[in-house]
Order: C-alpha cells, then sequence, then structure tokens
C-alpha cells in the first residue's frame, strides 16, 4: 500500500514537471492554425457545434476563453490534456509491466519533446493522444475485467473522442480491432459464450461512442446549417491546382514511414536507432505479457494508414495527423528499457535483492536520460522557433498603405504522388499575419481610411525562387514588403533570390524577416 501511494506521488511530480514544461514560451504568437481555432471559438455554442465536424476542442476553447482570448488561455486545453497523459500511461503502462516501468513511462511522457509540442498549440492533437490513451486503458479494463463503469467509460471517450479530429477515427476503429481479435482467439475467456457476449458488449460501445459524430454529421448535412461559418474557410477547403481543379491528395506508403520517425528522438540517428531497438523489445515482451494491449497497439500501427492510403482527400498530409502513434511509442520504449534492466537485476542475485534495488535502479535510469531529453528538448526549441507575429504586426501596421503588396515566402507544404507541395494560391503565413495587424489596432489613414487592412492589401506568395524574381516585374509601381518565414530552413536558392532583392529596410524578428524593397 506505501509502495502505491509513494508511487502515485512520484506521478503527481511528474505532471508538475509535464505542466511546467508545457508552459514554457507559451505566450508565443498564434500560428495559422490556431487563429482559425480563435475564429471558431468566438462563435455561439449551437455554431461551435457545427462549425467543423470535429468541434470539441473548440468547445473546449469557447468555455476557456471566458478568462480571456490571450495566447495562453486558448491553449489551455491542449496543456491540460498533455498533462493528464502523464497518469494515463503510467496506468497502461503498469498494467503492462509494472510499477517501475509505469513511473519511467510517466517521465518519458511528461519530457516527450513531441507531446510538449502539441500540447502547446491551440489545436486538438494533444486531446487526440489523450483520448487514444484513455479508450485504450478502457477497452482493456473492460473486455478483461468487466464492470459497468469499464464499459462506460469506453463509451463516453468514444463520444468527445470521435468529435476531437478526423483523423482520430481509423484510431477509433483500430482499437476496437484489436481488442476484438483478442477476445477471439485467446484463452483467457473460456467459453463461447463468455467470448460472444464481450464481443456483442465491445461491438455495441464502439457504435455508441459514434453517436456524437454521427449526429454531428447529421447536422452540419442541412443546407442552412452549412452556412454558420462568418469568415473565410480553411486552406484545405479552397486549395486547388493551376486548373482551378482541388488538390487530391493520397499518402504513400514512404510518406507513413517519415511519419512514423517523427516520433522519435530527433538529435542523432544512433538515438533513433536505440529506441526502435527499444521499442521492438517493448513490443515483444507486451505481446508475452499482455496480447490484448499488443493487439490493440499492433492494430493502431497497421489499419489506420489504409484509408488514407487508398482514399484521395482535398487536404495534405502531415505526422501529426497519426500523433497518437508517439504515446505508444513512450508505452512501448518503457517496457523495454524496463525489461532489460529488471533482467540484470535478477540475474545478479537473489530476488529479494533485486526487488530492494528497483526504486534506485529507477531513479539512476531517469537521471541518465535526463541529459539527454533536456538535450532534445532544447534541439526541440531551436528547431521549432515560432514566428513573432505579434512583432511583425506591430512593426509593419502603421508602416503599410492600402496600395501596399505583401509578399510570404514560407516553407513549402507536404507534397504527394499527385499534386506539387506549394500552393500559389493561399498564403499559410497571411492568416496569422492579418490577425495581429487587426490585433495591433493600427489608426486609420488618409491612404486607407476604412481601417480594413486585410482587404486593402494585396497578397502574393513568394515561395519559389521564379516567383521572387517574377514579383519584382509584376508589383513594378507598388511598394513591395517581404516576409520571409522560417528563413534558415529555406531551400538555398529561394534564400539567394531573397538577398538579390533591392531593399531599403530590413528587420529581423523570431523566426521572420521583413523587408522593404525599393
Amino acid at each position: 500500500m506505501r509502495a502505491g501511494w509513494r508511487a502515485w506521488m512520484a506521478v503527481i511530480l511528474l505532471m508538475a514537471l509535464a505542466l511546467l514544461l508545457r508552459l514554457y514560451r507559451l505566450d508565443v504568437s498564434f500560428t495559422t492554425d490556431e487563429v482559425l481555432t480563435l475564429r471558431g471559438a468566438q462563435l455561439s455554442i449551437p455554431e461551435i457545434l457545427v462549425h467543423r465536424i470535429h468541434p470539441f476542442y473548440y468547445l473546449l476553447a469557447h468555455f476557456a476563453m471566458m478568462l480571456g482570448d490571450s495566447e495562453v488561455i486558448l491553449r489551455l486545453p491542449s496543456v491540460l490534456a498533455g498533462v493528464l497523459c502523464v497518469p494515463v500511461i503510467y496506468l497502461l503502462t503498469r498494467e503492462a509491466a509494472g510499477r517501475h516501468a509505469g513511473l519511467l513511462a510517466a517521465f518519458l511522457m511528461a519530457t516527450s519533446w513531441y507531446n510538449i509540442m502539441q500540447s502547446q498549440s491551440a489545436r486538438f492533437y494533444a486531446l487526440v493522444m489523450l483520448g487514444g490513451l484513455l479508450l485504450m486503458w478502457f477497452v482493456y479494463r473492460a473486455v478483461t475485467k468487466g464492470g459497468c463503469l469499464n464499459w462506460a467509460g469506453v463509451v463516453c471517450t468514444g463520444w468527445w473522442l470521435t468529435i476531437t479530429q478526423l483523423t482520430a477515427l481509423p484510431y477509433y476503429g483500430a482499437v476496437f480491432v484489436g481488442a476484438g481479435l483478442w477476445l477471439l482467439f485467446t484463452r483467457g475467456v473460456p467459453g463461447a459464450r463468455p467470448k460472444a457476449r464481450k464481443l456483442g458488449l465491445l461491438c455495441l460501445c464502439a457504435l455508441l461512442g459514434l453517436l456524437t459524430f454521427a449526429a454531428i454529421v447529421a447536422a452540419r448535412g442541412r443546407p442552412t446549417v452549412l452556412n454558420v461559418d462568418p469568415f473565410p474557410q480553411s486552406a484545405s477547403e479552397i486549395a486547388t491546382d493551376a486548373k482551378g481543379n482541388p488538390y487530391d491528395y493520397r499518402l504513400e506508403p514512404g510518406q507513413y514511414l517519415r511519419f512514423l520517425s517523427v516520433f522519435l528522438p530527433q538529435t542523432g540517428m544512433l538515438a533513433q536507432t536505440a529506441a526502435v531497438a527499444v521499442i521492438l523489445v517493448g513490443f515483444v515482451v507486451l505481446w508475452r505479457r499482455q496480447r490484448c494491449l499488443a493487439g490493440m497497439i499492433a492494430a493502431q500501427l497497421i489499419l489506420p494508414p489504409i484509408p488514407f492510403l487508398l482514399l484521395p482527400s482535398s487536404h495534405w498530409y502531415a505526422a501529426k495527423y497519426f500523433c497518437n502513434v508517439a504515446p505508444l511509442y513512450v508505452l512501448l520504449a518503457s517496457i523495454g528499457i524496463w525489461t532489460g534492466i529488471d533482467a540484470a537485476l535478477n540475474r545478479r542475485g537473489s530476488p529479494t535483492r533485486a526487488l530492494a534495488l528497483r526504486t534506485p535502479v529507477l531513479a539512476i535510469t531517469v537521471m541518465a536520460l535526463a541529459p539527454y531529453l533536456a538535450w532534445d528538448l532544447d534541439a526541440y526549441y531551436k528547431r521549432c522557433s515560432p514566428v513573432d507575429w505579434r512583432s511583425v504586426g506591430a512593426y509593419l501596421g502603421p508602416r503599410l498603405r492600402s496600395a501596399d503588396v505583401v509578399a510570404f515566402t514560407d516553407l513549402p507544404r507536404m507534397g504527394s504522388r499527385a499534386n506539387p507541395g506549394s500552393d500559389p494560391v493561399f498564403p499559410r503565413s497571411s492568416v496569422a499575419f492579418e490577425y495581429y495587424l487587426e490585433r495591433g489596432g493600427r489608426p486609420n489613414g488618409p491612404s486607407d481610411p476604412s481601417g480594413n487592412l486585410p482587404e486593402s492589401i494585396q497578397k502574393y506568395e513568394a515561395g519559389t525562387a521564379d516567383r521572387i524574381k517574377r514579383m519584382r516585374r509584376r508589383f513594378e509601381s507598388k511598394r513591395v514588403w517581404s516576409v520571409a518565414v522560417s528563413e534558415k530552413g529555406l531551400a538555398p536558392s529561394v534564400q539567394e533570390a531573397l538577398n538579390t532583392l533591392p531593399v531599403t529596410e530590413v528587420m529581423s524578428f523570431e523566426g521572420c524577416t521583413v523587408r522593404q524593397l525599393k
């Protein structure tokens, strides 16, 4: 009993560490997608419920914004979701490999750079990771131990997970497929009738968990409800190719494998190789000890990409749409690491001595991993430097005139085998840029009596070297402001084209450089 309380005290301390890491630099400027979240959250509750097919984060943000509309407030639901991932993964890992492996998993989750990144974004990906872990926990408890509360937990988790993000649906189905296959082939549930009863309950709960998603789909199907969005649609809904046809994106197998590597440590091939090794060891151990959990994890790695490989989409793909995999890596890596440690302890001494050494060795393991995890986090903060749109808006607001042109040079999007990655129709950076121009309260001037700045300036996507060169010829009679985002990551040819532009003034901000062209 005392050991259990000490473990939970350690989990609470790790939750505090997770909270501190996720609050660090939480007040940076919004990104484009976060501005879209803000605008959706500002709608009334009935409008939010049909604003998107996945309205859950918008609803949480709506209530959070009763405290204000700052960057920190809008990101609080993601922060809390990221922190709550720590105790949930502790419970899952403890069930599979014991208390010490669970504590190691909680530590790795608290310091996971990918979970921290999504927990600091006013989007739904941290909620998706939390929902995926909770669904696995409740499904595992329901099929192995039963209980009305566990079955109710399965349904309730499904209610909000399926309306949190559309790409969570394949993972939702994969969890039930993995658990169902385990029920069919396991000997742990003796007798055909108990198996059939649990399979029936599993299918029923899976269907009941889709009720909120089905209700929103039905509501959005009414034409009068589809017109509740008072601001421009997102890029995915207006992106077209050169002929005006909607983009037709398809996920490639190699692309999916690259996405899976994103959730690994990002500081060196050696660390990634070691992570893959312990993950594989963890899966083998889990398969031997808890095949129900192993089956659900295997299904989540294999089944979700299949719909995206077969069906075309108008939206491009990114690793964040498969973020459910990141907590699975943490769970398997923790089991793999602790299995090796436990085997070494049992081999070198008596069982009693090995039991006494587990807690000190766990503390030593955490201290040994801490410097590398800190290095990995530092590399993440340097690699994912936010754009200081707040300062850019304050600088350009008083200087822009109605006849000016703002040219955006941004990193290209991930392409597909059918379409290029860049989209000259919709400059992705412009939404965050315009938001901070409006928020800065630019005073009305004689050149722009309306003060409606976003509609009075012309936007131009200068994402390639050729388009940068054509920009000077096209806007020869206008004053042009070049806004280069993430300039250190641009292609050398694009960087060279930017450096050859004749400028009268250059200002550098965090993650962005602004040039006034001659």
